[in-house]
């Protein structure tokens, strides 16, 4: 049969084992701790990257409709280049021709 160890080796390893025990709760705490910090920089970057994306897309959605709103007084000006050159205007006829003549009219009437 074996025999019991002694009490002071029982003791002896016990404490130990306690400080092999509280030496690897200590390294992964500071892992943990680590890993947070790890976590939380890496989170703050993602933030920032993602407020930038957002920044650009705002700003690309602007300059496309500003692009847009161009393009469309591009072709307006160029569908009146074409109706203005594709026919002439017509004269008009009357008083409406000669502004003038109105009030000439009026003056050698009197």
């Amino acid at each position: 049969m074996r025999r019991p160890l002694p009490l002071f080796l029982k003791s002896a390893k016990l404490q130990k084992k306690l400080h092999q025990l509280e030496e690897q709760l200590n390294n992964e705490m500071q892992t943990k701790d680590e890993l947070e910090h790890k976590c939380r920089t890496s989170t703050s970057r993602l933030e920032k990257i993602s407020k930038e994306l957002d920044e650009e897309t705002s700003s690309r959605k602007a300059l496309e409709s500003s692009l847009r709103q161009l393009e469309r007084e591009k072709a307006l000006l160029q569908h009146k280049t074409v109706e203005s050159t594709a026919r002439p205007k017509a004269r008009p006829t009357g008083n409406a021709a000669w502004p003038w003549r109105t009030r000439y009219t009026f003056i050698s009437n009197l």
